[in-house]
């Protein structure tokens, strides 16, 4: 059992392992990956992502739209398959969870942008 995973609540996986020499000592190191992580990464260009997200999101916009605004939209681009939610994190979490590698994007519901450094987000033109 490798020191601080435990098996029976993550069921981690190890896909590489290797030495590393510290010193005069060796230590031998283990990649881990819990089963919800993505495997491979983006798939796609960031242009690619960005054309696929909205075409997702505009099949489903007018059914998450009322009663939503300010939330935030974590769409997997491949499936439609989505998660709402008032926190980014939570709602990524849920999509990871059920799908087994999402390619996730995040829109705020009603506005142009999810996060501004400016201080503000400008709402959607209607």
């Amino acid at each position: 059992m490798i020191q601080g995973v435990n098996s029976a609540k993550l069921s981690p996986t190890i896909v590489g392992t290797g030495v590393q020499e510290v010193g005069t000592e060796a230590t031998i190191l283990a990649i881990i990956r819990r089963p919800n992580m993505p495997s491979n990464g983006p798939r796609y260009s960031k242009d690619d992502i960005y054309r696929r997200a909205k075409e997702q999101y505009a099949k489903i916009k007018q059914d998450v739209s009322p009663g939503n605004k300010g939330k935030i939209l974590a769409i997997d681009i491949e499936t439609g398959e989505y998660e709402i939610d008032e926190d980014q994190i939570q709602a990524a979490e849920r999509l990871f969870a059920r799908l087994p590698d999402p390619q996730v994007f995040y829109f705020r519901i009603g506005y142009r942008a999810v996060h501004s450094f400016a201080g503000s987000v400008p709402e959607e033109d209607s």
